[in-house]
């Protein structure tokens, strides 16, 4: 074949481009997102036992542990706040407790503030965080839960990572 149809332009990874950003002639845009990623395991705290919250962090060990909640507390069942930041300090997370309002957005104002909100804080702890590690979101109920979901669903090019959610109920799926 004399004329192939895909030619790589260059090995390296490329950095993102701007939206009206040119491209000279022979460079190519990557087909593949090379973003770090980043896994989010939402666990909604009125819904859980004590014991399946401990199970939870230590199976997944996050890196950073953000309480999202507006009053944060560890009185469930089987937890109380020292054993919860002791199992923090077992598996080296870091814990942050910064509130996002994380109510179901009325309109597309409003929905654009939380998503906004949500990336902001979020992404204001990467650097915290190892490379591809997994962020433990604590929220009072499944419901905030699943707008932290579409919050942070499209991720844009331009931001400099991409993030995968979880829920609880996934992640015990998941766990061995």
């Amino acid at each position: 074949m004399s004329n192939p149809v895909v030619r790589l332009a260059f090995a390296g990874r490329p950095g993102p481009a701007a939206a009206g950003q040119e491209v000279s002639r022979g460079e190519q845009l990557s087909l593949f997102d090379y973003r770090p990623t980043y896994r989010l395991l939402c666990l909604p705290m009125v819904e859980l036992h004590g014991n399946s919250f401990v199970r939870l962090v230590e199976a997944h060990r996050p890196t950073v542990v953000l309480d999202a909640r507006a009053y944060p507390y560890f009185d469930l069942t089987n937890l109380d706040r020292e054993r919860a930041f002791r199992l923090f300090a077992n598996v080296a997370a870091r814990y942050v407790h910064r509130h996002i309002d994380l109510r179901r957005p009325d309109d597309q104002g409003a929905r654009w503030r939380v998503r906004g909100a949500t990336i902001e804080a979020l992404e204001a702890l990467v650097d915290a965080a190892s490379a591809g590690g997994t962020f433990a979101v604590l929220t009072d109920r499944a419901s905030d839960a699943s707008v932290l979901q579409e919050a942070t669903r499209h991720s844009e090019p331009s931001r400099p990572v991409r993030w995968l959610f979880q829920t609880h109920d996934g992640a015990r799926a998941a766990d061995p």
